[in-house]
Parts: C-alpha cells; sequence; structure tokens
C-alpha cells in the first residue's frame, strides 16, 4: 500500500465520518433531551410547520373546552345562581383535566 492507497483509505473514512455525524449527533439529543422535549410538545399550545408543498398545524382546544363547561354550569339547576360561580367551577374542572394529563403524561414515562 503505497502513499495514494494511504490517501484514498483516509478520504474514504473522514467521507464515511461526515454522512454518520449528523444523524448520530440528532439521536444524541433525542435520546439525552427526549423527556424535557416531550413536555415541552405536550405543553404546547399550537404547533404550525409548514414545508414546501405542505402546512402542519395543531392547536389545542382548551379555551373551548373551558368556555363550553362554564356553559354546562351555568345551565345546571342545582349549581349557583351566579355566573361567575360557574366560570370558577368551569375553570378549576379544566385545571384539574391539565393536571390529570400532566400525571397521565409522567405515569406513561
Amino acid at each position: 500500500m503505497g502513499i495514494e492507497g494511504l490517501v484514498k483509505l483516509i478520504e474514504a473514512i473522514t467521507k464515511l465520518l461526515g454522512v454518520l455525524i449528523w444523524p448520530s449527533v440528532a439521536l444524541f439529543v433525542l435520546i439525552r433531551f427526549g423527556p424535557a422535549l416531550r413536555e415541552f410538545v405536550a405543553s404546547l399550545g399550537e404547533f404550525s410547520f409548514k414545508g414546501v408543498g405542505f402546512e402542519a398545524s395543531a392547536k389545542r382546544k382548551q379555551a373551548e373546552a373551558a368556555a363550553a363547561l362554564a356553559a354546562a354550569a351555568a345551565s345546571r339547576p342545582e349549581t349557583a345562581a351566579s355566573p361567575e360561580a360557574a366560570a370558577g367551577e368551569a375553570r378549576a374542572a379544566a385545571e384539574s383535566d391539565a393536571a390529570c394529563g400532566k400525571i397521565y403524561r409522567a405515569m406513561g414515562r
């Protein structure tokens, strides 16, 4: 094996490392920061992604759910007479639902 063979070997090794380094870094980041990334994504209220030729978006419907809970609580005859009390009950229900979601996600780990 001459000098040219050694140069070709070094070039082949550097090309192989160049191809493998980015997927390795991405895999390391996903493994190392996976739980934090999962919690961050779970706490997002709105997400949108635009690419060439497509667009994707997702929104949480927490505000609509809280409004629906307030309307349902206000329409029940056995609840408190004031709309403020009904809204407070709905807010408490929405917060407990959000807390349960966090508990379920934590249990899934």
